[in-house]
């Protein structure tokens, strides 16, 4: 568990130290009160089985379990004949399909629908489980949970 204070000091650090942002899959970052957005390019696996050419990751924190929440959003870019942009929500049924192995079995892994949108919610109720207690190396907690919450759906 994080406190809030906690959290958004270190996901401002995390930020600052453009651990996202030097990555070559991300396209941009955002950090705005206490959330970051980040667009990324999706690994093969999910492009091939879906067509989306756009992961949107975002972090941000839950009042309810005191711990970080990864929410992912596949989007489909294409540009149309008369030049815009235009984006899609590819119809995906299972997110999990797209997890490596190891990581099937750890994620629950639901549709939550934020700003008008559908997103993927990673579930936080195991989190401490999964990343480990946040009483030892608190400072590092966020760190630990991106590594394990946000990294598995990159080309790492």
């Amino acid at each position: 568990m994080l406190t809030k204070t906690q959290f958004k000091e270190q996901l401002e650090g995390i930020y600052t130290e453009q651990i996202l942002q030097d990555r070559d899959d991300t396209k941009v970052a955002y950090f705005e009160d206490a959330r970051l957005l980040v667009h990324l390019t999706p690994k093969a696996s999910i492009t091939q089985g879906t067509g989306a050419t756009l992961l949107v990751a975002r972090i941000e924190y839950s009042d309810i379990y005191n711990e970080p929440t990864l929410y992912i959003q596949l989007l489909k870019q294409e540009v149309g004949q008369n030049g815009l942009e235009t984006s899609s929500h590819p119809k995906v049924k299972d997110m999990n399909k797209f997890l490596p192995d190891e990581y099937k079995t750890l994620f629950v892994v639901q549709p939550e629908v934020l700003d008008s949108s559908v997103w993927w919610c990673f579930h936080q109720c195991d989190t401490q489980e999964i990343v480990g207690r946040s009483d030892r190396n608190s400072d590092r907690y966020l760190k630990r949970w991106m590594s394990v919450f946000l990294f598995c759906w990159l080309n790492v």
